[in-house]
C-alpha cells in the first residue's frame, strides 16, 4: 500500500517515514536502522530487489530511545557530534560502502540529499536552528500567515494564533492537535500549516528541517476568552496559580482586522 503525506517527517529530501520521528528528534540513528532515497524502498519490493541508495546503520547500538515533548537545542548539539558507523548501498548488487561520519552529516545528508556531506573532508554542518528559535520569530511569519488564510482578502476582526512545531516530535504534534481541537470546539477557527521555509522568517533554511508553524484564525477579538478557554489544557495549575498561565509560552496571539498590530496578550490590553 502507498504511503501518504502524513506518513512523512516533512522537511526532508530523503523520504523519511514516521516510524523515524525518535531518531530524527533526538539526532541519534540506531543499529538496524534502513533509510531509503525513495519510497518505494519502504514498500514491498520485487525480484530486482530495494532500490538504492540506501543507508542501512550498524553503530551505535540500540538503545532505549524515547520521544520527548520540545525540541531541546543544547541537547541536538551534544548528539551532532556523537559517531555513526553505516553502510551505503548504491545499487543491488554492490558492494557497500562502509563509513564513520557523526550524526549531524547524517541528518543533513538526509535533509539537503547530499550524500558527500558524510565525508570527513567536508565542512562540518552546522547544527540547525531549533524549536526554540523559530518560537522567538514566529511575528515574522504573520504577513505569510494573513495572505494564506484570508486567500488575499481584507482580514476580518478576530484573532491570529500561531504555534511552532516540529513534526519529528510525537507529543509536539498531540500538543498542536489538541490546542487546535480545543478552540475549534468553541470558536469558527480557519488553519493553515506551512515549512518553517515557506513563512517568510529570513533565513528559515536554516533552522530545523522538521519545523513547522501552525497558524489559526479564530473568529473572536476576545484574547481574554480564548486564553481562559486553553488554559485548562495547557496548564496544570487551579485557583490563584492559574493567574501565571501565559499562552505566549506555548504560540503567538495576534488580532487580526482593524486591531492588527496591537498585542494578543490580554494581560497587555
Amino acid at each position: 500500500m502507498a504511503m501518504k503525506k502524513a506518513d512523512w517527517i516533512s522537511g526532508f529530501a530523503w523520504p523519511i517515514p514516521r516510524a523515524f520521528s525518535g531518531p530524527v528528534f533526538h539526532c541519534r540513528f540506531e543499529q538496524g536502522d534502513v533509510l531509503y532515497a525513495e519510497p518505494k524502498g519502504y514498500q514491498s519490493w520485487g525480484p530486482s530487489g530495494p532500490p538504492g541508495p540506501l543507508i542501512q546503520i550498524l553503530d551505535p547500538p540500540k538503545s532505549a530511545r524515547a520521544l520527548s515533548g520540545g525540541f531541546d537545542g543544547d541537547r541536538l548539539s551534544v548528539a551532532w557530534t556523537s559517531p555513526v558507523t553505516l553502510q551505503l548501498y548504491f545499487a543491488v548488487g554492490e558492494r557497500p560502502v562502509q563509513k564513520t561520519t557523526s550524526q549531524g552529516r547524517l541528518l543533513t545528508a538526509l535533509w539537503r540529499g547530499d550524500l558527500s556531506v558524510l565525508e570527513a573532508d567536508r565542512p562540518e554542518p552546522p547544527v540547525p536552528g531549533s524549536l526554540k528559535e523559530l518560537h522567538g520569530r514566529l511575528s515574522e511569519a504573520i504577513p505569510v500567515f494573513s495572505a494564506r488564510l484570508f486567500d488575499g482578502a481584507p482580514e476580518p476582526d478576530g484573532l491570529l494564533f500561531l504555534l511552532a512545531v516540529d513534526d519529528s516530535s510525537e507529543s509536539g504534534r498531540a500538543k498542536a492537535d489538541a490546542i487546535e481541537a480545543r478552540l475549534i470546539d468553541r470558536f469558527q477557527v480557519r488553519r493553515a500549516e506551512l515549512a518553517a521555509t515557506e513563512t517568510g522568517v529570513p533565513g528559515a533554511d536554516t533552522l530545523h528541517p522538521a519545523l513547522r508553524v501552525r497558524g489559526l484564525a479564530i473568529e473572536t477579538s476576545d484574547a481574554g476568552q480564548v486564553e481562559a478557554h486553553l488554559s485548562g489544557l495547557l496548564y496544570g495549575g487551579s485557583g490563584h496559580a492559574r493567574s501565571r498561565f501565559s499562552l505566549s509560552r506555548h504560540g503567538l496571539l495576534r488580532p487580526t482586522g482593524s486591531r492588527a498590530g496591537e498585542s494578543g496578550d490580554p494581560k497587555k490590553s
